[in-house]
């Protein structure tokens, strides 16, 4: 063990000894041609430059990639706030536009509704021709509502059916007008207690 050590150490002195005999032949070497000598310096300052230069790229790129991966992950966490607060979003309008929906459902009936008053007050001060009016103006505004509200489509066909003529008996009339007016706010307050 010590021989191969021994070994190891007697290259080292005869490399460490060639280093330093050719170190002193190229300084003479240079002594001579000054001209040489500066164009050695200087490559030998360019190549420490370039060898500096590819470093800090090296460390630059490897730096950027990991800024770039952390920005990547970041872009990745927002894009998928994003969405989920998009879908949170999206699902609230959905239930708002359905509420606004059945709002205005709501208010198409009550005007309706009142379009059936306004028939029966009308037909009581013996102005038959606002009274139909009304009446048409009331079957208008539930027509589109149809199919969508139940139950509204046996109202609809009784105020088509009915009509507001001149007569001196008003009493059948006054009493159909009432009992659509009742069979609409029945139909109002059923949709109030299943929407509450």
């Amino acid at each position: 063990m010590a021989t191969i050590e021994g070994v190891g150490s007697f290259e080292r002195r005869e490399v460490e000894r060639d280093r330093t005999e050719l170190d002193r032949i190229e300084d003479a070497e240079l002594a001579r041609h000054p001209a040489r000598a500066r164009l050695v310096r200087g490559a030998r300052m360019v190549g420490v430059a370039l060898i500096a230069a590819m470093a800090g790229y090296v460390a630059g790129r490897i730096h950027g990639a990991i800024a770039v991966g952390a920005v990547e992950s970041q872009l990745e966490r927002a894009q998928a706030e994003h969405a989920r607060a998009l879908g949170v979003a999206e699902q609230h309008a959905g239930d708002a536009s359905a509420r606004a929906a059945r709002a205005e459902q709501h208010v198409q009936l009550l005007e309706a509704a009142q379009r059936i008053g306004i028939a029966r007050r009308a037909l009581d001060a013996r102005n038959f021709g606002i009274a139909e009016e009304a009446l048409r103006d009331a079957e208008r505004r539930l027509r589109p509502l149809e199919q969508r509200v139940e139950g509204l489509s046996p109202i609809v066909a009784s105020i088509a059916g009915t009509r507001v003529v001149v007569a001196e008996d008003l009493a059948t009339q006054r009493a159909e007008l009432d009992a659509l007016a009742d069979r609409l706010d029945a139909l109002l307050g059923s949709i109030e207690e299943r929407a509450g």
